[in-house]
């Protein structure tokens, strides 16, 4: 897949939260977050444009920690030093902040 077409579709792999969302108790906050995930789930059929097959969500709720959500919309797991890398384009040139998926861990 060209790098330019994923950088260009990067933002389809965030799912919003509403702003006063932050404000809801941990509980709520997880909650929200795990049905956001089965809905958007259902809703793109499973399937990103340009990045393929969801296997999963990270819930980022702290500086570099997420939960990992699993398509079901259930907590599978935690994940530390998360840093998800993010497809981008420059003129320059330069590849440096190019990876193109997410590493595979071990399923």
């Amino acid at each position: 897949m060209p790098i330019f077409s994923m950088a260009f579709t990067e933002h389809f792999r965030r799912l919003p939260f509403p702003i006063d969302f932050w404000r809801l108790p941990w509980e709520e906050r997880l909650a929200t977050a795990c049905q956001k995930a089965r809905d958007h789930r259902q809703q793109s059929g499973g399937k990103l444009v340009t990045w393929g097959e969801i296997k999963r969500y990270h819930y980022c709720h702290a500086d570099k920690r997420s939960l990992v959500i699993s398509t079901m919309g259930e907590v599978i797991g935690e994940q530390e030093d998360f840093d998800p890398p993010r497809a981008t384009f420059g003129l320059a040139g330069s590849d440096e902040n190019l990876p193109d998926r997410f590493v595979e861990d071990e399923e």
